[in-house]
């Protein structure tokens, strides 16, 4: 096998999911026998040492071309004999231009069965290939330190997302105060963090939950900050369970991140975190499509899933009232994650693909 030289193009240093994606796949393309090159499009973001090394690689041939980004932001490179898109989506279809620049890739590389699905409906010809995402493991260990929670002992309820109406954060929020009532022994953790940094998302749970408000409300806390990963294993370990009900996901990180953590995880039945996602493993909410009502445009004309409230508030009682039993399915889900989503499995189907390019480029040939 030819050693190819790779240039991975995208996000490292921010903690956004493609960040995580990319030292993930990253960590896979060098324990294999190919020479990698990094270009992260957030140097102003201080990497570690490793990353400058790989940053100050020296490619001697122009072999293949990973880019990591949102869909809107890739773009294929004629100075590379092979371009791979890495990238997702959250909707039922895609934006017609960005299926315009995929199509300029020779392969395209996707989290999810979900959105190869979305991918190939929506006019995307290039050869689609689901690598799902991964995570250490190590680090994602129910076993460590827990984060020092405000609490006072009650069953928490934690929900970790980007701030954006995608997550489905109203759909959480009326759920939760209209299930429960101060005299419950529950919390409602939220760590949220606005990307975009315009907006106030303290101010406007706060908005929010007033729709909602009863007499003797169940107490929310909110944590509004970036978080390094290691505090984010430590804030998993200081909850009882994980709820998200998302309006769609690529791939669902937080929900992965959750179930390797061994909590009772419930999320919306549509979207990429089906692949991980199922009965026997974590609550899945029955949901139904409808125009999306986004903050972003680029959502315009889509449709995505609007989950259950009414079963929903019944999953959040079950596993407050359930705890074994609840406890039982979060550990069924660690094993299930190790077991088919470990780095080991990951790096294969990664090495899979790059074995099978440089067959092609010994042989001097490039699919169209």
């Amino acid at each position: 096998m030819r050693s190819l030289n790779i240039l991975l193009d995208g996000l490292f240093t921010n903690g956004s999911g493609f960040a995580e994606d990319n030292l993930r796949i990253l960590s896979a393309i060098r324990n294999g026998e190919h020479k990698v090159q990094i270009r992260n499009r957030l140097s102003g973001h201080n990497p570690n040492p490793t990353l400058r090394l790989f940053e100050s690689t020296h490619l001697e041939t122009n072999d293949v071309y990973i880019c990591n980004l949102m869909c809107s932001a890739i773009e294929a490179r004629d100075d590379f004999r092979i371009n791979i898109a890495r990238t997702t989506f959250e909707t039922d279809r895609l934006p017609k231009e960005w299926v315009t620049r995929l199509n300029a890739f020779d392969e395209i590389w996707v989290p999810s069965t979900f959105n190869a699905g979305v991918f190939r409906d929506a006019g995307v010809t290039a050869p689609i290939y689901v690598i799902p995402e991964t995570i250490d493991f190590h680090i994602f260990d129910p076993e460590g330190d827990a984060w020092p929670l405000p609490t006072g002992g009650r069953f928490v309820f934690l929900s970790i997302f980007d701030w954006q109406v995608r997550k489905g954060f109203r759909e959480l929020l009326q759920a939760y105060m209209e299930e429960f009532t101060a005299r419950d022994n529950v919390a409602l953790v939220v760590k949220t963090y606005d990307l975009t940094r315009h907006r106030d998302p303290v101010s406007e749970l706060t908005k929010c939950m007033e729709l909602f408000q009863r007499d003797d409300p169940p107490p929310v806390y909110v944590l509004n900050r970036s978080l390094q990963i290691h505090e984010i294993a430590a804030l998993y370990r200081a909850a009882n369970a994980f709820v998200l009900p998302t309006h769609g996901e690529g791939w669902g990180r937080p929900l992965f991140e959750a179930m390797a953590m061994g909590l009772p995880t419930v999320a919306t039945d549509w979207g990429g975190q089906k692949d991980f996602m199922n009965e026997t493993n974590s609550y899945l909410i029955p949901s139904a499509l409808g125009p999306a009502k986004s903050e972003f445009s680029v959502f315009n004309g889509h449709l995505w899933a609007y989950p259950s409230i009414s079963v929903l508030k019944q999953r959040l009682r079950q596993i407050y009232e359930l705890p074994t039993e609840a406890m039982i399915r979060g550990q069924r889900a660690r094993h299930d994650l190790l077991v088919h989503f470990n780095e080991s499995v990951i790096e294969a189907r990664i090495h899979d693909r790059l074995d099978a390019l440089s067959a092609r480029i010994e042989k001097g040939v490039t699919e169209q």
